[in-house]
């Protein structure tokens, strides 16, 4: 018998999968799927009995957790903050839709009880499959979105309250007990869960979460068991397993640890959930469908058209534009998993027969089936009923000030890893004015930057939840900072399949990587769509050897002082040389060479120190301070030579110099032929543009080698050096042009160079 139980459950699941891929093909939502397969194989099961109570089991367990990952991550603030609005569409849809659906359940026959429970059960809208939706259209932060979340989340505290009711009336049903003394009985056990959840989250929660957490399966188990534990406990006081396992969601809600719970155990989930919805299709009675059809095609048109009316209605009257009210409206086009459970729960009680139970499910599968295309082509559906829509534009008063409304604060930077690299580059953001959102798997870092004040968050990528409450449209700029080799579920890489992900979830703004090696960063941005690479280590080194030549610095500088130009030379200089650089050095080597006395200036106090204790002549200074021209002769120099490659440098010391000495040659480094034209405007005597040079040098150094005679091809450098500095100077200016500086201060008794 265990075998044929075990054969059956295995062919259940490859059913569920392929019929499933069926249905992704046809853009279905899997609960449709699930629930057509459980209808289609219950026929077929050889040992329904055995078979049935295990797929209840696993159903039961899967609803205790999907009620438990709810408790997770009920949000509460977001109902408080979204206010009005949220308070008001998800309340007054909630009363307006059962009123109307218990009026239109007594018109269609049923009897008072069972038209209330459908009622009740038609209010409620999925709130996982509108975020599945929502998060695909990248529609979860606009304002119809938002508003769309929080009066879910309104809906869903109403599951909880019915649910409460439910057991409170339900007490004793089975023993045809129930009265005063049940009812305290129920109130008493509500209270001690409610103390028993203050003091757990107070005392318990954040210690115990951290023991297990730095064992990630040890976590997932005590989460599982836990979730089942207060189901099974809330079952026996008469809470029923549902909010059991709710209560024990909460519990857990408010530690850190709440992300990395829900991610690892969103699979499983899904998985026990998959049991629930076959066990609802399994046990539907398909000859009641048939009865209850016309009664499914009221109620589905109902829940299609009337409740996004109702909505429409509430928000219009609440200062919202037709097309706010309209986008959120379509948001509760469908019935919830939740409409399910309420109704299995009333089933359990014995409120309801199997009929109703099969008549919510009917509607469920026609209103989750259209919702999934009204929701997909809501903008679309808005082009079309525009102009009916026009006498909802009550006003807008509310608008702009929804508009602005941010539930989750302004995010500029998400960066991705939170270890070393990642973990500074957080806090040095941060101290620079961005609002940085920090995503990690370890959960003692995430717990250590939220202790310190980050905003952070646990993060798995491959949870098609955590995208969508990512926020992505927000960000100026992502960074992977995931070191190479990183295990991330099936990816050696995590940077590559992070990169896809974001590309695939269409962020638009820029992406920073993390490298070690230019090839590393190659292979990262062959897909494309890398702004900026990083480089930790080299950044890491730059940053060090700084440090130390600023430490250094501050020691030459010292030294430095002591080499400031005398008040006077032992001999006047014929050249003063700015800038002692590799330019700089090879023009201070050629003079040396030529026995042309000259004397340094430079700014870099470390490189004047060394160079003095060599015995060459050089000082330290701003070579743009007359004063310091001054010390260094500039009165009786013959030339001064500027080297330095900043041209803003350049400009300033040439300035300085010709308001020292109009009649001075001075000779300038300039940075192309556009520079050399600006400094011959600041009457240089000569401007050597570094491109111009280097063609110059080059074509000499090819024409000697193809064998042109040495003389011509000097002769011919020298006529075209001449051509390009008379175009330089300008017409008004030829007459002035002087011999380089290594002609005009040649010692007489020279031989040459």
């Amino acid at each position: 018998m265990t075998n044929v139980v075990f054969h059956e459950i295995a062919w259940l699941l490859l059913g569920a999968a392929a019929v499933g891929l069926l249905g992704a093909a046809l853009r279905q939502p899997v609960i449709v799927s699930f629930i057509a397969v459980g209808i289609g194989a219950a026929a077929f099961w050889e040992s329904s009995v055995e078979t049935a109570s295990q797929v209840r089991f696993l159903a039961e367990l899967g609803v205790a957790l999907l009620l438990f990952l709810v408790g997770l991550k009920l949000d509460w603030r977001l109902v408080r903050t979204l206010g009005p609005v949220a308070l008001a569409t998800g309340l007054g849809q909630v009363f307006f839709t059962a009123g109307i659906g218990f009026v239109i359940g007594l018109a269609l026959g049923l009897d008072w009880l069972t038209s209330l429970y459908v009622a009740v059960a038609l209010t409620f809208s999925s709130t996982i499959i509108v975020v599945k939706l929502l998060g695909d259209k990248r529609e979860l932060e606009t304002l119809h979105g938002r508003i769309a979340i929080g009066f879910l989340i309104v809906q869903d505290i109403v599951v909880v309250i019915a649910m409460v009711v439910l057991s409170t009336i339900g007490i004793g049903a089975e023993e045809g007990q129930g009265g005063p003394s049940d009812l305290l009985t129920i109130l008493a056990s509500l209270l001690g869960v409610v103390v028993a959840l203050v003091l757990f989250v107070r005392y318990l929660a954040d210690p115990l979460m951290a023991r297990l957490a730095r064992t990630p399966e040890l976590l997932v188990i005590a989460a599982i068991g836990w979730a089942a534990t207060a189901a099974a406990i809330g079952d026996m006081i008469g809470l029923g397993k549902e909010l059991g396992g709710l209560a024990a969601g909460v519990s857990i809600g408010s530690t850190p640890y709440r992300d990395m719970v829900s991610a690892r155990l969103a699979a499983l989930r899904d998985f026990l959930l998959l049991f629930f919805f076959l066990s609802i299709g399994a046990t539907l009675d398909l000859s009641t469908l048939g009865q209850d059809f016309v009664r499914a095609i009221v109620f589905s048109l109902f829940v299609l058209i009337g409740n996004p009316f109702i909505v429409l209605l509430i928000m219009a009257w609440m200062g919202y534009r037709a097309r706010t009210g309209f986008l959120a409206g379509l948001t509760v086009a469908q019935i919830s998993e939740f409409s399910l459970i309420f109704m299995a729960m009333g089933l359990s009680l014995g409120h309801v027969g199997q009929s109703a139970v099969g008549l919510v499910t009917l509607v469920g599968l026609v209103t989750i089936a259209l919702s999934v295309y009204m929701i997909t082509y809501s903008q679309q559906l808005y082009a079309w009923f525009r102009p009916l829509l026009r006498p909802f534009d009550f006003g807008s008063w509310r608008e702009a000030a929804a508009d602005n409304y941010e539930d989750k604060p302004t995010v500029d930077v998400i960066i991705f890893g939170l270890g070393r690299f990642g973990s500074q580059l957080l806090r040095r953001l941060e101290d620079a004015g961005y609002n940085v959102l920090g995503v990690d798997l370890d959960p003692q870092t995430i717990r250590r930057f939220s202790r310190e004040g980050y905003q952070v968050r646990y993060g798995d990528v491959s949870e098609q939840e955590f995208w969508a409450e990512l926020p992505l449209t927000q960000a100026r700029w992502v960074v992977l900072s995931l070191p190479y080799g990183t295990i991330l579920l099936t990816e050696t890489n995590p940077r590559s399949g992070l990169l896809a992900a974001i590309r695939t979830h269409r962020f638009g703004g820029r992406i920073a990587i993390t490298a070690r090696t230019d090839e590393e960063a190659r292979r990262l941005q062959d897909g494309g769509g890398v702004d900026l690479v990083l480089y930790p280590f080299d950044d890491a080194a730059t940053s060090a050897a700084k440090q130390i030549t600023d430490l250094d610095g501050e020691s030459a500088t010292k030294a430095a002082k002591t080499a400031l130009a005398p008040a006077a030379l032992e001999g006047p200089p014929r050249v003063i040389i700015v800038g002692c650089g590799r330019v700089g050095d090879l023009v201070r080597e050629m003079l040396a060479r030529h026995h042309v006395s000259y004397v340094a200036l430079d700014s870099d106090a470390a490189l004047v120190a060394r160079e003095r204790q060599l015995g060459k002549p050089i000082f330290y200074g701003d070579a743009t301070n007359p004063e310091l021209l001054r010390r260094c002769g500039i009165a009786s120099a013959r030339a001064l030579v500027v080297t330095m490659d900043s041209p803003v440098a350049v400009e300033s010391v040439v300035t300085a110099a010709r308001a020292e000495r109009p009649d001075l040659i001075i000779v300038a480094r300039a940075r192309d032929a556009e520079h050399a034209a600006k400094l011959y405007g600041l009457n240089v005597t000569d401007a050597v543009p570094e491109t111009i040079e280097a063609s110059l040098q080059l074509s000499e150094a090819l024409l000697v080698n193809l064998g042109v005679p040495m003389g011509l091809v000097i002769a011919s450098i020298h006529e075209k050096r001449d051509e390009f500095r008379r175009a330089l100077q300008g017409p008004e200016k030829e007459g002035r042009v002087r011999r380089a500086i290594r002609t005009s201060t040649r010692p007489k008794s020279s031989t040459g160079a």
